[in-house]
């Protein structure tokens, strides 16, 4: 059954997707409020993990919201790739932590230890890329929501596998209009 905070963590989220694909700086705040909710929703369906990603979500946002306010005034920043060797540290990053957020929560009562170590840490280096304004941020996203609309679907979160598939269409909105 969806919970209210389902309802208002879905909508909020697209509403913040949108506006950060077009690089409105307001969209982080909208974020966070959308990651309250699913902070309720996700600890009622006892996944950890993400509750833990909801409070970073919240943390970066914040920094966000202001990482973007000082470099232009019209609230928009340039968007940049990554080097090679960016890539390269970021790949074996999400890789390792991974590894060791499954090792550690192998001792916690979470319902998807795998699957969410991995949404969770591909979605940390996705919030930081984009934070900074890296395109590479929307691959990560695309990934990223595409398994989360599994372990929602898993765990009966029918609103939020129906966010996330949104979100993946996001993403790819998201890549074509940092691209211009």
């Amino acid at each position: 059954m969806m919970s209210i905070y389902e309802w208002i963590g879905a909508l909020l989220g697209i509403i913040s997707v949108v506006m950060l694909a077009k690089n409105m700086r307001w969209g982080w705040w909208v974020q966070n409020a959308s990651s309250a909710a699913y902070l309720v929703v996700f600890f009622q369906a006892q996944l950890f993990i993400l509750v833990g990603l909801q409070l970073f979500f919240i943390g970066t946002a914040t920094w966000a919201w202001w990482k973007w306010s000082e470099n232009s005034t019209q609230n928009q920043q340039a968007v940049q790739q990554l080097s090679r060797q960016q890539i390269a540290k970021y790949v074996a990053f999400t890789a390792l932590t991974t590894l060791a957020l499954v090792q550690l929560m192998r001792l916690s009562a979470t319902a998807a230890p795998y699957s969410e170590a991995f949404v969770s840490v591909t979605s940390v280096v996705a919030q930081w890329l984009m934070s900074r304004h890296f395109i590479e941020t929307w691959i990560l996203w695309f990934v990223a929501n595409g398994l989360m609309v599994a372990i929602s679907w898993q765990s009966d979160l029918k609103l939020t596998a129906a966010l996330y598939s949104v979100f993946l269409v996001l993403a790819v909105m998201g890549w074509k209009s940092w691209r211009k």
